[in-house]
């Protein structure tokens, strides 16, 4: 075939590209990384197993198991919210009734989340997870205040992120409550996160430097980024750095039934015009504008700067045989050409296979740089 020297071919028209990565170039933690929100002076208590299997899977978090009339419980969780009364620090909270739920559930004993939940042996006790994994149990009663820090100075590290996401108090309980899909008549029958923004809103409104990260937990573009680039910068700052975790929008966009999935895909692209999510625009099933996570978002006043890791788009094949993205945030990026050239009619080949591999590693190496570089420049 006659290759004509205008043509490029398009290999993808609009999916986004993810990335993959080596550990070598990751951040490596072996205790969990807490969180703040300002509006905590409690526990946060999960409600169902949902809610349990969600945050242990994909967050960074310490659950506290709680038996109900326990005295030990009770004073415990004492010392607990002293803590979080002074660091507003979110530590999770979680009753029998529901660990047990989970620990009974068949993805406890078989599959990729397997043992995450060990058997209880008393009250209190306490897990510590990240990245899926089960990293420590304490099993003990926790009477004093320097008994709290030396259990969290062996699991955790305190961290300046502080989550945006809203949290309502349950007198009842004495304990704040995920804002769930319950906050819209057509999500009720949902158990995910919701999609209220009132403490993101209000921060952004405040005076000042704001840097905020707009990240999804199941998304593994966003795991990457947290631990190629954001976790090596952002760990050691004191100054505050937040997030919003944009779970509730993602699982609602990716419903089956039509009503709801077009009710998410509304509402993502609604959202990703408010907080400037779109400047980097893609256009989804219903002709939306929209954007994508995991981007970070620094707000000075009236003014903003964006950022956004991964997502290139368009790979196509250069007039020289060579790939390379159409599309991508930092414009750097499209620059790149893979080593290996690519015969027009060799799309599927071994061949094609080692280009792509150079340029989706040239990009991702570059592209970590750029965010690096990004994340100094607004930390500054």
């Amino acid at each position: 075939m006659k290759q004509n020297k205008k043509m490029t071919l398009l290999l993808s028209l609009s999916l986004p590209f993810s990335v993959s990565c080596k550990g070598s170039e990751t951040y490596e933690h072996e205790k969990v990384l807490l969180s703040k929100s300002s509006m905590l002076t409690s526990t946060v208590l999960l409600e169902t197993k949902q809610q349990l299997q969600d945050v242990t899977r994909y967050d960074d978090c310490m659950i506290f198991v709680a038996l109900e009339g326990c005295e030990y419980c009770a004073r415990t969780k004492e010392i607990l919210k002293d803590y979080i009364f002074e660091n507003h620090t979110l530590i999770y909270e979680v009753e029998r009734s529901v660990y047990l739920e989970a620990y009974e559930d068949q993805t406890n004993i078989t599959g990729t989340y397997a043992n995450l939940y060990p058997k209880l042996s008393g009250y209190p006790f306490f897990c510590f997870y990240s990245n899926g994994k089960l990293l420590d149990v304490y099993n003990n009663s926790i009477l004093d205040r320097k008994t709290l820090d030396e259990v969290l100075n062996k699991s955790t590290i305190e961290t300046s992120l502080s989550i945006l996401n809203d949290f309502t108090y349950s007198k009842l309980k004495d304990s704040y409550l995920i804002v769930g899909s319950e906050s819209l008549e057509e999500t009720k029958s949902l158990d995910t996160w919701g999609y209220t923004t009132d403490l993101l809103d209000k921060k952004i409104a405040e005076t000042g430097k704001k840097n905020i990260l707009f990240t999804w937990r199941r998304c593994k573009d966003c795991k990457n980024y947290k631990e190629r680039i954001f976790y090596k910068r952002i760990v050691s700052e004191t100054e505050p750095f937040y997030y919003y975790e944009c779970d509730g929008y993602m699982l609602l966009k990716r419903q089956e039934e039509s009503p709801l999935k077009e009710l998410g895909l509304n509402m993502w692209s609604k959202f990703c015009e408010k907080y400037h999510l779109s400047d980097y625009p893609y256009t989804d099933a219903l002709g939306n504008k929209t954007g994508f996570v995991p981007s970070v978002v620094s707000f000075l006043n009236e003014e903003y700067k964006l950022s956004v890791y991964a997502n290139y788009m368009n790979i196509k094949r250069n007039e020289n045989g060579t790939l390379s993205y159409e599309k991508a945030f930092y414009e750097e990026i499209t620059k790149l050409t893979s080593d290996t050239k690519v015969e027009i009619d060799d799309l599927q080949s071994s061949t094609f296979q080692k280009a792509k591999k150079e340029l989706d590693e040239k990009a991702i190496k570059l592209d970590d740089k750029l965010n690096l570089d990004f994340l100094d420049l607004i930390l500054k």
